[in-house]
């Protein structure tokens, strides 16, 4: 929300100089956040396949929303002794591992501009 916000207000340093372009903009980068506890494979039948603006952008981007909801899903609750939170932290950094590489298969298997979708995936 934050950055869909700079987007659209003039003067930021986000904002691309077109009022009208940076309310669509910010539009649809709202909308891949809507869509971030969705799975990449209902999020693309929405959002769409194709390697065209705004799907180069909202596509990649839904699925790192979705990686980092599943991070947080994996790690909500961490112990609050040193001990539980020392065993916490790993299992995290093991969640994130998993996470990110079933975040990059789950941008391939999608099909339509999977080589872009995984590599901004990946990036991120």
């Amino acid at each position: 929300e934050v950055v869909a916000a700079q987007v659209e207000a003039p003067g930021s340093r986000l904002h691309c100089g077109d009022d009208v372009l940076g309310r669509e903009v910010a539009a649809q980068l709202r909308r891949a956040a809507s869509l971030a506890g969705a799975h990449p494979r209902e999020a693309m039948a929405e959002l769409g396949r194709n390697c065209h603006m705004p799907n180069a952008l909202t596509t990649p981007l839904q699925v790192v929303l979705h990686v980092e909801h599943l991070v947080r899903s994996c790690t909500a609750g961490a112990g609050q002794d040193a001990t539980a939170a020392a065993t916490w932290d790993a299992g995290v950094a093991a969640a994130m591992g998993a996470c990110y590489e079933a975040g990059v298969r789950a941008a391939i298997a999608e099909g339509g501009c999977c080589a872009s979708r995984a590599a901004y995936t990946g990036a991120c």
